[in-house]
């Protein structure tokens, strides 16, 4: 399953590369928080923009322009599955909603710094706690932070990739799929169930697919490695190799 292994190693690199700049972000970020609850405490809208100067939406931006290497993959998938790459032509227009969305998304992930900020203000400001105890609290509530942002930003990811099919594969009329990715002990019961079903080995409808707990577009949820694929001439290799990694065949 090389171009699916490629697909999962391209996210992986994707969400380290967001881990590294977040660490860079954090370290800049702790360094601006004295300063800032020192002054007065603080409304959430005061937050908000206090987060968005900091840098955030500019590192939350350079990470959603990335999903544009996602087509890439897309392409040479369809190659090998012998299919053509098209999309209709609202479809562009889509992927750029739905870019935005992720946007929103990974920054709503930011919540909890935003709301221990309010908190940590008003109790510095009442004098309840001295500054370096609030600041070593923040840094824990940043990083712990950090690794809720980058599930969202690779799940917003995936979801980009998964809508990129749905459209093309609407375009297409393909009538039956198959569910593509790793058979391992990290799966959910959801995919696993789906991974094991008969369905595999004869196609999937969308009929099924709804009625299967993994959405075409949400798959199994959070961090979710698998997806829906053509269940076209060329995708029995696929499924042969996904037996052979599970110790089927």
């Amino acid at each position: 399953m090389s171009i699916l292994d490629d697909k999962n190693a391209f996210f992986d690199r994707m969400v380290a590369e967001f881990d590294k700049e977040f660490a860079i972000y954090q370290g800049k970020l702790n360094k601006l928080i004295a300063k800032f609850i020192e002054s007065s405490p603080k409304t959430h809208e005061e937050v908000r923009v206090f987060l968005k100067g900091s840098g955030l939406d500019g590192l939350i931006a350079g990470f959603v322009a990335k999903y544009d290497g996602i087509l890439q993959y897309t392409k040479e998938l369809s190659l090998e599955l012998g299919i053509p790459f098209v999309l209709p032509k609202p479809a562009f227009a889509v992927m750029q909603l739905i870019k935005e969305s992720a946007k929103s998304k990974i920054f709503n992930a930011s919540n909890e710094i935003m709301n221990t900020l309010v908190d940590a203000s008003l109790r510095y400001g009442i004098g309840e706690v001295r500054l370096p105890a609030l600041i070593t609290e923040l840094q824990s509530v940043i990083t712990t932070a950090g690794r809720r942002i980058a599930t969202e930003a690779f799940t917003s990811a995936s979801m980009y990739d998964r809508s990129i099919k749905f459209m093309q594969y609407q375009q297409l009329e393909v009538k039956k799929f198959f569910y593509a990715g790793p058979v391992d002990s990290l799966n959910r019961d959801i995919c696993a169930d789906v991974l094991s079903s008969p369905l595999q080995g004869s196609g999937w409808t969308m009929d099924d697919i709804e009625s299967s707990g993994a959405g075409f577009i949400s798959g199994g949820g959070y961090n979710c490695r698998h997806e829906w694929l053509p269940f076209v001439e060329g995708a029995d290799a696929l499924l042969d190799e996904m037996k052979r990694d599970a110790g089927l065949l």
